[in-house]
């Protein structure tokens, strides 16, 4: 086809279904390139987790624009013919606004390509796991939590808060999701009891939150032990993204130093230690004993603090 008609004919289709947000569409391309095999879902270029006229846009932009912007290149292949192509906009805009016959598989739930072609999936992020903690962006196939169960978490019941909030997030675990979960006071006491994360079964998740139910408090705040028995969990995890959920009221108090220079050693060791393989999310329970600490520990191991008062 020349250029002038492909040219309009692609103004035809802006105009048919996106008129109002208009359209300069010129060139005409085809793009393949391999990449590792993500679960996704087909359609939603965008990774927003549902099918819109914004998919359908991305496409248009990656064969128009520069073939860029699209990270999960299966997904905006919609006909699941192994290549990006104007039909594949023009067949999601069907779907969408004409009662048209919807994507193949993986849809309408996430999952793998069933067709070996030249796409691949470098990420999703639509069809990665999410912990549900309203104010925190929190992703990932291995989830370790921290939790502080000194006296100090005690005195407004937070040891309590904190364990439903754990318990609460371990019942939605996917079976894919490998986790542990670890105590601390003057030493720490973990599930699983050794370094291997669990595998988020039923009877695993059971057995996790009877665990953490059974927990009582205890004293000292010795957090440093329980950040580096968490690592040792994300050394022995095979997921592609760990993190690590850190439930205190950001108090130190080890025996035999100065609460300061605990929280500031326990930064060194950890961020050094950690050095990217975790992201480290904080949670602040109730009444605050260090909000510097819980801050500054999320800032130098790429997570974000968020406060709950109960």
């Amino acid at each position: 086809m020349p250029l002038g008609r492909k040219a309009g004919f692609m103004r035809r289709i802006c105009w048919l279904y996106t008129a109002p947000l208009g359209c300069l569409l010129a060139l005409w391309g085809n793009f393949h390139a391999p990449g590792a095999a993500e679960p996704f879902l087909r359609g939603d270029v965008d990774e927003s987790s549902r099918l819109e006229i914004t998919d359908a846009l991305r496409i248009f932009q990656f064969l128009f624009q520069g073939g860029g912007g699209i990270s999960c290149q299966d997904a905006a292949d919609v006909d699941d013919n192994g290549a990006i192509e104007i039909a594949d906009g023009i067949s999601l805009l069907n779907y969408l606004f004409r009662q048209g016959s919807p994507p193949p598989a993986p849809f309408p739930d996430c999952g793998n390509d069933p067709s070996d072609d030249a796409l691949g999936c470098d990420r999703h992020e639509g069809c990665e796991f999410r912990l549900d903690i309203p104010g925190l962006n929190v992703s990932g196939e291995g989830v370790f939590f921290v939790i502080d169960r000194s006296r100090t978490m005690q005195d407004r019941r937070e040891l309590g808060l904190a364990k439903r909030e754990v318990v609460g997030l371990i019942k939605n675990f996917p079976e894919a999701v490998q986790f542990g979960v670890v105590f601390f006071e003057t030493g720490v006491i973990k599930f699983p009891s050794e370094d291997k994360p669990a595998q988020a079964t039923a009877d695993l998740k059971t057995m996790a939150k009877d665990f953490v139910v059974s927990v009582r408090g205890g004293s000292g705040t010795c957090q440093q032990k329980g950040l580096v028995a968490a690592l040792k969990y994300v050394d022995a995890s095979t997921a592609t993204r760990n993190v690590i959920l850190y439930l205190s009221d950001g108090g130190g108090e080890c025996a035999g130093y100065e609460e300061h220079a605990y929280l500031k050693d326990t930064l060194d060791v950890i961020s050094r230690e950690n050095h990217g393989r975790a992201r480290i999310f904080t949670i602040g329970v109730m009444d605050l004993r260090s909000e510097d600490f819980l801050k500054q520990l999320a800032a130098q191991n790429g997570g974000s603090y968020l406060f709950i008062k109960g």
